[in-house]
């Protein structure tokens, strides 16, 4: 009985000592994996801190306002925020900048590497590389559709804005891809119709089809021109000019609608001498549409002069015409902004310009109305004095007879 009892105690002891060991062995598990799930979340950490230092960097060399002229003449010194090494809790990371430009002039390929040790010692890294295009800020209007502040959206119908909306593709016909016809004047023995490349805007050509009138279709002047041949029509360099002639409340409906067959645009040029067509659209009632050619020696030469409303001496109404001025913008020359010089007009215009707009005013006093102005859009001036009291000399100067 007692060797057998002795037995017995000597195996427990065997089975408490094996029972202890895996205990051991598997709270030894548990802390190395809690070691592990620690260190992997410290790490976690460090590698968010290290991605943000890598975009700022980025950000930072992508965020540029304006470019020089031509291409890169060489990689750029990045300029990117942070003195490195710098410490954030308990990592010291440092920060490396390589830009490329062996291959793209145009664009650069940078890549931001930042480095750190963990806690444990390991090398850990985040690197991030992008491409950085010298694309002018300004440019980012090239898709344009204009707005009252020259705010930019969509270009209709995939061509310059200057060129009138009627204006019709001429890409079907045979030497018409990328131009497009306005027809400024209709006739059955010949209309007048200017062709503009839809890049520039700017008159090329002008053509003279036969049988076309206002109401043709468009149909209806493909094949006028078609059947002409674009290659039969005359290079002609030269610029459009377009708006609208609005009235205010105060010229009533028979003064309007008197002024039908007398108002034109009338044209005073001190360079070219050219002759100069226009299209005066039918009244409305309350507003009336014009688009003038004015024809130029060659691509890129300037025409200056003054533009008035014609006929309004013959009335008796105290007209004056009032002028819509825009305020400056990035993009907007003076010409653009409707500025005409109190003694020359507008002064060396160098490609077509439209909203140029006007609005007849009647009145004792010569005096724009107030909503002509509006802040950061526009402002009235007074553009033409035709009023019964301004007499002789004066009153023909402002107010000559309509010419076109």
């Amino acid at each position: 009985m007692k060797k057998t009892f002795r037995h017995h105690a000597g195996f427990a002891i065997v089975e408490s000592l094996i029972a202890l060991a895996v205990t051991v062995l598997g709270v030894l598990g548990i802390t190395g994996m809690e070691m592990f799930l620690s260190r992997s979340e410290d790490v976690a950490a460090q590698r968010t801190v290290a991605t943000r230092m890598a975009q700022e960097c980025i950000e930072s060399m992508r965020s540029f306002t304006n470019t020089g002229a031509g291409v890169w003449a060489a990689p750029p010194s990045p300029t990117c925020p942070g003195t490195f090494p710098m410490t954030v809790g308990n990592a010291t990371y440092d920060r490396a900048i390589t830009i490329d430009n062996a291959s793209y002039l145009a664009m650069l390929t940078a890549t931001v590497t930042v480095t750190w040790s963990d806690r444990a010692g390991g090398a850990q890294s985040v690197v991030l590389s992008t491409v950085i295009s010298k694309t002018d800020p300004a440019d980012s209007g090239s898709l344009a559709f204009p707005l009252p502040q020259n705010t930019i959206l969509k270009r209709p119908k995939d061509r310059n804005l200057n060129i009138p909306i009627p204006a019709v593709s001429l890409d079907t016909l045979t030497g018409g891809t990328g131009k497009s016809a306005f027809l400024l004047q209709p006739g059955l023995l010949g209309g007048y119709a200017v062709i503009f490349d839809n890049i520039s805007g700017d008159v090329v050509k002008v053509c003279r089809p036969l049988g076309l009138l206002d109401s043709s279709s468009v149909a209806d002047i493909l094949a006028a021109l078609g059947s002409l041949g674009l290659s039969a029509c005359t290079d002609q360099a030269g610029y459009i000019l377009t708006g609208y002639v609005g009235r205010d409340s105060s010229v009533s409906t028979t003064v309007w609608n008197g002024l039908a067959l007398l108002l034109g645009m009338n044209y005073d040029l001190l360079s070219p001498q050219l002759g100069i067509t226009c299209k005066f659209g039918d009244f409305n009632t309350d507003f009336k549409y014009y688009a003038c050619m004015v024809p130029v020696a060659s691509a890129g030469s300037t025409w200056s002069g003054k533009v008035r409303l014609g006929g309004l001496q013959l009335s008796t109404a105290n007209l004056f015409v009032c002028r819509y001025q825009y305020v400056a913008a990035p993009g907007l020359d003076d010409n653009d902004r409707n500025v005409q010089d109190s003694v020359n007009g507008y002064l060396n215009v160098n490609h077509s310009i439209d909203r140029q707009n006007y609005l007849l005013v009647s009145a004792a006093t010569a005096s724009c109305p107030a909503s002509m102005t509006l802040a950061g859009v526009s402002e009235g001036l007074v553009h033409q004095d035709c009023r019964n009291a301004v007499i002789g000399a004066p009153r023909l100067a402002q107010c000559p007879a309509k010419s076109l």
